[in-house]
């Protein structure tokens, strides 16, 4: 539920900057999905880690990391602009969010049928997250390629593409 709303906030205010007239406008919208599916795919990513399902986490985020740098590149040869990019990272994400829930769903029916409440522990997980929240907002701002905004104000097309497959190959 925390996440939830973080996400609805988190990409409804670039969705609504968008709809409000903030150019490139596609590229506003597609970027409050990506962010909006980017951070609930961390929930069943934390519960196929939590559950040591490591190369189900693994494999989904290089299966859609690697598809996700074709594709921008493919788009970037075609002429595509930065809509186009985020249109694919979008796309990606949303993709890891469906791939990842299910995942974690069939993972956490295996475990247990049912959950019991666990009070001490609730308490202790949101003393830990309260404390880990300045480092989650510093990997949404570098790792959800947000710098995307900043470049294309003072930046050209052809500028964005180059860091933007470096950025890729990098990754």
């Amino acid at each position: 539920r925390i996440l939830l709303g973080a996400a609805v906030v988190g990409g409804g205010l670039l969705v609504v900057l968008g709809l409000l007239g903030s150019e490139p406008r596609a590229a506003w919208i597609l970027a409050g999905v990506a962010a909006f599916s980017g951070v609930l795919a961390s929930v069943p990513g934390a519960v196929l880690t939590g559950l040591q399902r490591w190369r189900d986490a693994t494999l989904a985020g290089l299966v859609t990391g690697g598809l996700g740098t074709v594709a921008t590149v493919l788009v970037l040869v075609l002429g595509g602009r930065i809509s186009a990019m985020f249109a694919v990272e979008a796309g990606m994400l949303l993709l890891v969010l469906v791939w990842t829930g299910i995942l974690a769903r069939r993972s956490l029916s295996a475990v247990s049928t049912g959950l019991e409440p666990a009070p001490r522990l609730r308490s202790r997980s949101l003393r830990f997250a309260a404390y880990s929240s300045l480092s989650g907002v510093l990997y949404l701002i570098v790792w959800r390629r947000s710098e995307f905004f900043f470049l294309n104000h003072y930046s050209s097309d052809s500028e964005i593409a180059f860091y933007s497959i470096a950025f890729a190959l990098v990754t």
